[in-house]
């Protein structure tokens, strides 16, 4: 047993020793390195990164410059160093200094525009980008949300938090009194919607700001441009990637609400109530109801993400599906929005000159929504306007002790478990309990879309690009509403029972080829051309339903709309109506672009569109419109009379563009055309109207005989055209400091002209009204400035930027007998307006100055005899210009 042990141990011994030699023998091996890593100004540079090749091991400069790496004999290091150009050298044993030379790799980055990609120091116009990395970790579930505050000139406006809901953009302003949404290209396609994209699946955003680069999208760039580019393969040896997502939501801003007693004390002060009438109308003494808890609580957002990718020198493909589920913060699942999406991206190089490929974006989606917006009843209004007195819910025993409630027994809406939902005897309108504006009405959303391509790239030589692409977008919508029957106040209410639903299908499709020419000439001299055509088509097609109660007759016959709430198990008894149309427009053009660049120093360039409408939206003699624009820039920084300014300034380029653009986003179906339509009925017979006696009517019946008759509706208008944009842009872009700071500036100045204006009165007139118009005209002016620092800290990068634009934005004419045209309206009431030498859609209204301190009513200014002076009574005569949505300064900070 001894001696089993005695060799036990000899044997762990000789293991030992031997693995200690190996050691020993493995660091021999290795070789180290030291040096100092310095710029071209030979300063020390600190946090350069070194890498050994194909390896994990590295490290970084200090303070000084210095480092010291240990490796294996024929290792090659990687030396990297934001703002400057990468060397790879072996590594020795010993010393090894390193000048790392400038280069400002940020200006060779690739940046797309219409029908190509442009080197970003070759760009002449205002173009901004947003990369994909900056959007992979955003809570966000809509793509146009991720350019708030990304950039100058770009303001994203959020009209709605309902899950599902789409921002609005705005590219440099306000530019019609109509739709003003730019337009948006995704991998070549047009779209109109770009929610269903996933943002994480998105490699880089651009956005067209000057009309130069935007004029090669012609008649439907006069907003602006978005360029959207997907994610493609990049990992060649394959990989699968998950991500996860989870969102806690709750409402950004709690407004403050009166209590139970400062409810009562406010209603008696203002004389509404006596002392003791709120326990005669009902209220028990202990209620006091937060109206905000009874709508809102917490709302979430999962989302799963699965991304594949791979591919060969070939070729390659990237696919991912994505799932998202979003239950808004209302309490219940009144507020949801679901959506499966997926897309792929593929391409394959058959031969050397021949390569083809595909993209796809498919998505399935689901909504329910509450009233947000509506004048007549929107939840957040009812938390404002409702008392704390009234009870959220009340038990079918404790009817008789409310008489309000107990009147309209059987009209009551009640939750899950039966409990009714309260009515007020304090306040009356529109406004009731938010649960009975949530369940009253219940309203699904749901559809698919299907956007893709599939196109192939020539190259019979080197300099030319051949591109043939057919891109096309698949949709279908079905929407229904069930509205059950309902008393919460005297203004809202309703003893019918309705259903109503609508299918609505889009096909889109287009088709354009095109040519790219990119040549250098004895390196100074570098040409680029760019010819194509483009056809599009787009077809659109709806029907609906609708059963209504009549004659107290439900419309359905079991009150279980999730079961029954369809048209199919309508009663016979109720009223049914049907509809449905059809409406298809084309549209053709042709477009060209061609650049010059001197040496890397000058840069013109040039483009050309031209685009024609089919009779759907523009009259046959006027169908076509042309779109140019001319930029030009000069890279200041290379000439040689800078010299004094290096090391310090790394690039400089000044640049100037001009542009015109279209919007055809006003123009309606035939809204040019002469129609005919039915008037009112009119009456041909005898009888005896005030003195005089018609006898018209040979039979002499005594009765006016009432005939429908037709005439001209609309006077038609054979010059109707497109809203024309002309926009001017000055500005430069800077760099500093090895590129960690950067700073761009511009100018612009947009004029919008022949803007659409309805209800002009002509000067002779024989019946009916005139069609819309070109009679209009926008100014939009602004300054826009970006400032950026990006640097590293040994393995830690960081960039931090911010922009700021301002914008100067005004309504210059309309036509003399239209002077001012009023839009959105409250209640009945006009809130905003167009009108010249206004900003676009200005609230109109009474301009608050305060309350009285002594009756407390509200006061307004207003002007009395050249003065201005407050009053409690103004009139429609002191209603005025009272602010604008269009701001006059906006900031952005990112980092």
């Amino acid at each position: 047993m001894n001696k089993f042990k005695h060799q036990t141990l000899w044997r762990q011994f000789a293991i030992i020793a031997l693995f200690l030699f190996v050691g020993l023998c493995v660091n021999a091996q290795n070789i180290t390195t030291t040096g100092t890593v310095s710029d071209e100004e030979g300063e020390p540079l600190i946090g350069v990164s070194i890498q050994a090749e194909g390896t994990t091991q590295g490290t970084t400069t200090d303070f000084n410059g210095e480092y010291t790496i240990s490796v294996k004999p024929g290792t090659k290091l990687i030396f990297s160093y934001v703002g400057m150009k990468s060397q790879t050298l072996p590594a020795v044993n010993g010393t090894l200094n390193v000048t790392l030379a400038s280069a400002d790799t940020s200006l060779d980055e690739i940046v797309v525009v219409g029908y190509g990609v442009q080197r970003k120091s070759d760009v002449t116009g205002a173009i901004s980008k947003v990369e994909g990395n900056s959007l992979e970790n955003l809570t966000i579930n809509n793509p146009t949300a991720a350019l708030a505050g990304k950039t100058s000139g770009v303001q994203v406006v959020s009209t709605s938090g309902a899950p599902g809901s789409s921002p609005t953009i705005r590219v440099r302003g306000y530019s019609s009194n109509s739709d003003m949404a730019p337009l948006y290209v995704v991998d070549g396609i047009r779209l109109t919607d770009i929610s269903g994209i996933d943002p994480s699946q998105i490699e880089s955003m651009e956005i067209l700001k000057d009309g130069a680069s935007a004029a090669i999208y012609g008649a439907q760039a006069g907003n602006g441009v978005v360029l959207i580019t997907t994610k493609s393969a990049k990992n060649k040896d394959g990989s699968i990637r998950y991500d996860f997502q989870y969102v806690n939501e709750s409402v950004g801003r709690r407004p403050t609400l009166l209590n139970a007693q400062e409810y009562m004390d406010y209603m008696v002060d203002a004389g509404v109530y006596a002392a003791d009438a709120f326990r005669a109308l009902g209220w028990n003494g202990t209620t006091d109801t937060d109206w905000y808890d009874v709508a809102f609580g917490k709302g979430e957002q999962y989302k799963h993400t699965v991304t594949f990718e791979g591919g060969s020198d070939k070729g390659s493909l990237l696919a991912s599906v994505a799932y998202l589920t979003n239950n808004g913060p209302v309490r219940g699942d009144a507020d949801t929005y679901k959506r499966l999406s997926g897309n792929i991206n593929a391409d394959y190089q058959i031969k050397s000159w021949f390569k083809i490929g595909t993209t796809a974006i498919a998505e399935r989606w689901q909504t329910r929504s509450v009233s947000a917006s509506n004048q007549w009843g929107a939840m957040l209004t009812s938390l404002y306007a409702l008392d704390p007195l009234t009870p959220n819910l009340v038990s079918p025993n404790e009817l008789g002790s409310y008489s309000l409630m107990n009147a309209h027994k059987s009209e009551l809406l009640s939750n899950a478990d039966g409990m009714y939902y309260g009515l007020s005897p304090f306040y009356t309108g529109e406004n009731v309990h938010p649960m009975i504006m949530r369940d009253r009405s219940i309203s699904k959303n749901a559809g698919f879309n299907v956007t893709g391509s599939a196109y192939a790239l020539f190259t019979p030589w080197k300099p030319l690009t051949l591109t043939s692409r057919f891109g096309y977008r698949l949709s279908s919508q079905h929407s229904s509403t069930y509205e059950q029957p309902y008393y919460a106040s005297v203004q809202a209410n309703s003893p019918n029972l309705n259903i109503s639903a609508q299918n609505t299908t889009g096909t889109y499709y287009q088709w354009e080829n095109f040519a790219n020419y990119n040549q250098t000439f004895n390196e100074v001299h570098a040409v680029t051309g760019m010819a194509g055509i483009s056809f599009q088509k787009n077809i659109y097609s709806y029907t609906n339903g609708s059963a209504n109660q009549k004659d107290g007759v439900p419309a359905i016959p079991v009150p279980n709309p999730e079961l029954w709430g369809f048209l199919n198990y309508a009663n016979a008894g109720a009223d049914k109506g049907i509809g449905g149309n059809e409406s298809v427009d084309t549209q053709y053009s042709w477009f060209a672009r061609a650049g010059y660049t001197y040496d890397n120093k000058y840069m013109i360039q040039a483009s050309v569109r031209g685009d024609a409408y089919d009779n759907s939206k523009l009259p046959v003699t006027n169908r076509w419109g042309y779109f140019p624009s001319i930029s030009a820039g000069w890279t200041i920084s290379q000439e040689d009379f800078m010299g004094w300014s290096r090391p310090a300034l790394d690039f400089l380029k000044l640049r100037y563009s001009w542009g015109k653009n279209g919007s055809v986003a006003p123009l309606g179906n035939y809204s040019y055309a002469s129609v005919i339509g039915p008037f009112a009925a009119s009456n041909y017979g005898w009888g005896q109207w005030g003195n005089a006696v018609w006898t018209w009517d040979t039979n002499q019946s005594g009765n006016y005989n009432w005939v429908n008759g037709n005439g001209p509706t609309t006077m038609g208008n054979n010059e109707l055209s497109w809203e024309t944009m002309t926009q001017w842009d000055l500005g430069f872009d800077s760099r500093f400091f090895n590129s960690r700071l950067s700073f761009s500036f511009d100018y612009f100045h947009k004029v919008t002209d022949g803007l659409l204006v309805s209800g002009v009165v002509p000067t002779l007139s024989l019946g009916g009204v005139t069609s819309p118009i070109n009679a209009g005209g926008v100014l939009n002016e602004g300054l826009e400035f970006e400032l950026g620092w990006r640097d590293r800290a040994g393995d830690f990068s960081y960039g931090i930027s911010t922009n700021v634009s301002t914008l100067r934005n005004k309504v210059t004419k309309l036509h003399p007998t239209v002077p001012i045209i009023n839009g959105t309206s409250f209640s009945n009431i006009v809130v905003t307006r167009f009108e010249v030498g206004e900003k676009v859609w200005h609230y109109y209204g009474y301009d608050y100055a305060g309350v009285d301190s002594e009756t407390g009513r509200a006061l307004y200014w207003v002007e009395r005899d050249g003065k201005r002076v407050t009053t409690a009574a103004p009139d429609g005569a002191d209603k005025a210009n009272i602010g604008a949505a269009s701001p006059d300064v906006t900031l952005g900070v990112n980092i």
